[in-house]
Formats: structure tokens, sequence, C-alpha cells
């Protein structure tokens, strides 16, 4: 029985022996498995734009609209109604002449003369001629080429541009334009002085307003 028992324990000595000299083989890992993320579907068009910065355009100001500048009235008028008549004189004045006169390029023009006859045998005399022109333009070129040069002017402020000459004292020039009528008047041998030409040239203005 010993025996047997001897037998045992050798043969178990045995297999522990082998079993501890065995290569042990590790078990081959496996990698986890990666999730493959889908890749992202394109952007539609309508999200493009949106993306898509967006910088505002500044409203531009809006464009000024410039009035034309009015012209203008024409004078229509014939130039025998805006001219002195001796119901503008004081009683004693003579009316001698009176009629159509020529101007170049005006549509119409009349001249009068008047004295008075108080003041013989030298009395004063005003004389008045009146033009319309076809044109405002023609009737400035007029009214400019009559202005004088390097002599005493005033300014009587009449019409849309006047001129008085008192260069000879005895011997007086008032123009003036109103659009495209020109008014010339004259005053000669005034020797007192008891004339003004300024009270007749607003009276010739009236009568083109009107």
């Amino acid at each position: 029985m010993y025996k047997t028992q001897v037998t045992g324990v050798l043969l178990l000595t045995a297999l522990l022996v082998l079993g501890a000299c065995a290569p042990t083989t590790a078990p081959e890992e496996t990698a986890p498995a990666l999730e493959e993320t889908p890749a992202p579907a394109p952007a539609s068009e309508e999200e493009l734009v949106e993306e898509e910065e967006v910088v505002p355009i500044p409203a531009s100001a809006p464009e000024e609209t410039v009035a034309p500048t009015a012209e203008p009235a024409l004078i229509t008028k014939d130039a025998s109604e805006m001219v002195l008549t001796i119901a503008d004189f004081e009683p004693g004045w003579v009316l001698p002449s009176a009629g159509s006169t020529t101007k170049e390029d005006a549509r119409s023009a009349y001249h009068v003369y008047f004295y008075d006859g108080s003041m013989l045998p030298y009395p004063p005399v005003i004389k008045n001629t009146t033009a319309v022109y076809p044109s405002v333009e023609l009737a400035e070129q007029v009214y400019l080429d009559t202005v004088p040069q390097n002599v005493s002017l005033e300014n009587p402020k009449i019409g849309d541009a006047s001129f008085l000459d008192i260069s000879i004292p005895q011997n007086k020039l008032l123009v003036f334009r109103k659009s495209n009528a020109v008014v010339w008047l004259w005053l000669q041998l005034d020797t007192f002085g008891f004339n003004d030409l300024k009270p007749y040239a607003r009276i010739i203005e009236a009568k083109i307003k009107n």
C-alpha cells in the first residue's frame, strides 16, 4: 500500500512539472471594431445660400431732382403800349411827335418825344423809346451793348437790369431791360435839374407788367 501511495505522489509530481514547463500562449487580442462614421451629406443649394455671409448693400440716397429754372415770360405787347403818354406828365408838357421807329432785330419799337412848354425858349426834353425783342437773350445783348464805358453810372434798380448815365448833368440817359423789352429814356436840356428820369422809368415798367 505504501508503494502505491508513493507511485501516485510521483505521478502527480511529474504532471505538475510538465504543466509548469509547457509554454503558455496568450490569447490573441482582438482590436475593438471602429464604428464607421457616415460622411456628411452634401449641403443643398438652399443651405449654401444661407451659410454665405450676406453683406448688406447701403441704400444710396435718392438722386436729387433739380427743377428746371423757369424761363421769364416773354412780353407780347406791342411797344406802343409801353411808352410814356402825355397823361404821365404834369400840365404844361407837350407831345410834338410819337410813332413807330426801327430797332435792329426788334419785333416792335416805338418812340415818343415831349418837352416842357412852360420852360420856353429852352425847355427840358424827355425822349422815350421802347423795343420788344423775340427773346430775352437778344434783349440782354442789346442792353449790354448800350452800357457806356468809363463814365459815371448809377443803378436805379428798375426792371431786370438798369443803369443811369449821369456823366453829363444836363443830359441824362436811363436804360433798363425787363424780360425781352428794352427801354431808353433821355432827359435833355435840364438846365435847372428840375426833372428826374427814375419816376418816368417806373411808370413804363408798370405798363410792361400790366
